[in-house]
């Protein structure tokens, strides 16, 4: 049996950008985002991850918001493993899955900012840090933080990464490739 790899698990996602570009994807308090923004959304934050960190290994500290449920989807549009860490969570268990996931990047949402400098606090490796909801101004001492939206490396990294998901393909012998 052989595993040939196509598209990114994120291909639903832009699947449904391009037949159902104006329906609603995602309702986030009385927002709501269309597939269309969505797949704009994640496809620029994954060319972001992989220009910015090379996005393997991206961890998603956010709750219920943009970033959580966006975030998810750039890493998986990137070909990333994503780490979900919740801010709910005690602080040891959050940076110890942080350690042991050895991240690259981390996406953090607005709410989530204040308790992430003592979880990267001296960290054997300090990832990237993508704001999308906040400016670099408020993240304080991050380190190597960008916050998205404020350069134009934004656009840059979009138009150089022009990242498409992977569809995955399974090969059983003597079947037809399945679609999985």
């Amino acid at each position: 049996m052989t595993t040939a790899l196509k598209v990114r698990l994120g291909a639903g996602l832009l699947h449904h950008a391009r037949v159902l570009p104006g329906c609603i994807a995602l309702t986030i308090g009385s927002r709501g985002y269309t597939y269309e923004e969505a797949a704009a959304t994640a496809r620029r934050w994954a060319a972001l991850l992989v220009e910015a960190a090379g996005g393997r290994r991206v961890g998603v500290f956010a709750h219920r918001s943009e970033a959580s449920y966006l975030g998810v989807a750039a890493a998986l549009c990137a070909g990333a493993a994503f780490v979900p860490l919740n801010r709910k969570f005690p602080a040891e268990r959050t940076r110890s899955m942080l350690e042991r996931a050895d991240v690259d990047a981390v996406i953090v949402d607005s709410a989530s900012l204040p308790g992430l400098a003592g979880l990267l606090r001296d960290l054997p490796r300090n990832p990237v840090v993508l704001l999308p909801d906040a400016v670099r101004s408020q993240a304080g001492d991050l380190g190597d933080a960008r916050a998205l939206g404020e350069s134009a490396d934004e656009a840059v990294a979009a138009a150089r990464a022009a990242v498409e998901c992977l569809e995955f393909r399974l090969r059983v012998p003597g079947r037809r490739g399945v679609t999985v």
